[in-house]
């Protein structure tokens, strides 16, 4: 079944080959901009904590402490 979103209707107005790379071919970017990874992380959380059963807040800062270690392991490899 196909899904269409403003957001993917709009992608593939700008370009048909971005929204190939994104939605068909599923190639993630070199590079996500924090905000993004916030977003995603949000998004997780609310989804772990509702099929789990447990509180969001709860989730959320598990899954941020997770990233921060993840995220400082890349800064070190970068030094």
């Amino acid at each position: 079944m196909l899904f269409l979103s403003y957001s993917k209707i709009k992608i593939f107005q700008s370009c048909p080959r971005a929204y190939r790379y994104r939605y068909i071919d599923h190639v993630k970017p070199e590079f996500l901009p924090d905000y993004f990874i916030l977003g995603e992380l949000v998004h997780q959380s609310v989804a772990k904590a509702e099929k789990e059963g447990e509180d969001v807040e709860i989730v959320y800062k598990k899954l941020s402490s997770e990233f921060d270690l993840k995220r400082e392991h890349l800064v070190e490899g970068l030094s």
